[in-house]
């Protein structure tokens, strides 16, 4: 299964995080409902403090429907990179925000058509999560209309082949496991539920969000033995972490 959400209010966080700070990377399947508005499929931010904030985002009413990384570091600093291409209306894809630094962000869409910004922003005061929505407590936006599932966080700049193996649909355990910092499912291959199976920085649902169908493709681990980081024998695994032998 994964979340869906029906705009307006529904949305899910914890007032908590594991990255305040570049390097990033933001990454996780989403299927908005339409093309006119804006879907926040994670944010990272200062709750009591909507100027500082990074958001990864399928940008609708934006021209070409890109998907969007955007960030904020206080009044009149809105800064973002857009994929150059755009996500269809009711369609799953795959979206990416690398943070590299403070002065270079780079937006994915389907694990390419790549837009970059080097604009230098550093947001201060992070202490929330929040999938569904922008998530600041002073002016919330950008709720989602539409489905969301295998979203994650990394306290590394991936590189662009490690972005096209997520889009491929790679499980994101199996990737650069030492800096993934949280995960949250959404759903299949796990339970329906918001827990963060990696960092422990599980989600509270506001709003009743409910369940649908998650997207096809995506990879089947063999085994998911880890329910917190730390919690996986290594040694059962192969050092390539492309290799689907080592989750057999």
């Amino acid at each position: 299964m994964a979340r869906y959400f029906a705009g307006t209010n529904q949305y899910i966080h914890v007032d908590s995080t594991p990255v305040v700070a570049a390097p990033f990377t933001m990454a996780g399947w989403g299927r908005p409902d339409n093309n006119s508005d804006q879907h926040c499929l994670l944010y990272l931010g200062d709750k009591d403090d909507g100027q500082h904030q990074w958001a990864l985002q399928f940008a609708g009413g934006l021209s070409g429907d890109p998907v969007r990384a955007f960030v904020y570091a206080g009044a009149g600093t809105q800064a973002d990179a857009e994929s150059s291409t755009g996500y269809t209306a009711g369609s799953w894809s795959h979206a990416a925000y690398v943070e590299e630094s403070s002065s270079s962000r780079i937006a994915y869409i389907d694990g390419g058509d790549a837009g970059t910004d080097s604009s230098d922003r550093s947001p201060a005061g992070a202490d929330r999560l929040s999938i569904g929505r922008n998530g600041d407590e002073t002016s919330p936006s950008a709720y989602m209309t539409g489905a969301v599932c295998w979203v994650a966080l990394w306290d590394v700049a991936l590189p662009a082949a490690d972005i096209a193996w997520l889009a491929a649909g790679g499980y994101p355990p199996r990737l650069k496991r030492d800096n993934l910092v949280a995960f949250w499912p959404l759903g299949w291959p796990h339970k329906d539920n918001d827990e963060d199976i990696i960092g422990g920085y599980d989600m509270t649902a506001y709003n009743s969000p409910t369940w649908v169908a998650s997207p096809s493709g995506l990879e089947v681990p063999a085994h998911i033995c880890h329910t917190r980081k730390g919690s996986m024998a290594m040694s059962q695994f192969a050092h390539n972490p492309y290799s689907i032998g080592a989750w057999k």
